[in-house]
């Protein structure tokens, strides 16, 4: 985490002086008082003020993401709408939204790696985020999660192995994560770059071993 302690005659010259440092908007800033200063008596005895400054780092990735939403229109509006595993999650609202979000969801993709990365080189550490547009990622996940869960039956009843059509990185997370809990099937990536795809093949257990013979597990 980027962070520095500037002294000035004033508070107000000491936050103006720790933006320039930073490089940091004003709504970016956030400071511990080291010492309020005091102009002394008739210039004797005189003080500086001192603070601790360090950058927010979700309204810097706010900051950033908007920029770049507004380069491709204006009228989006980007808003936090929570954290959760150590991402700041963001939604964009707006009207004809489809370009942004590209196809398959790739420049919607795109924006999140290279929103993240800007953030991260101006924070100083490592910034991860998640970003939705009207709530087209969570129809989606959940779109997603539902087809999982249904190969997962389909693999149950004929006990054969399904691949699913390659996905990005985050599609695969999610479709592992919903069938993390199974007792029936197991998950794992094959494929390399855009080709990776997942394989949902049953899983060897004490209770099926009977029903299904002796398969291992993978």
């Amino acid at each position: 985490m980027r962070e520095t302690e500037v002294s000035a005659k004033t508070l107000e010259e000491a936050k103006r002086l720790a933006m320039d440092k930073l490089g940091a908007r004003e709504d970016e800033l956030e400071y511990d008082v080291l010492n309020e200063g005091h102009s002394g008596i008739f210039g004797l005895g005189a003080q500086n003020a001192a603070i601790k400054a360090r950058l927010k780092v979700d309204r810097v990735t706010q900051n950033i993401l908007t920029d770049l939403v507004k380069l491709l229109d204006p009228q989006l509006k980007v808003e936090m709408s929570g954290e959760e595993e150590g991402r700041f999650a963001f939604n964009i609202e707006g009207e004809d939204v489809g370009l942004l979000i590209g196809r398959h969801g790739k420049t919607l993709e795109a924006l999140q790696y290279v929103a993240s990365l800007m953030a991260s080189q101006r924070v100083g550490e490592s910034v991860k985020l998640s970003i939705d547009i009207n709530e087209y990622q969570k129809k989606h996940f959940e779109s997603l999660k539902a087809m999982a869960l249904e190969m997962a039956k389909k693999v149950k009843l004929t006990r054969r192995p399904i691949t699913l059509r390659p996905m990005p990185a985050n599609e695969r997370r999610l479709v592992h994560i919903a069938l993390s809990d199974s007792a029936d099937v197991t998950t794992y990536s094959i494929g390399v770059g855009d080709d990776r795809r997942i394989v949902i093949s049953p899983k060897y257990t004490e209770r099926a071993s009977g029903h299904w013979g002796n398969r291992n597990n993978v």
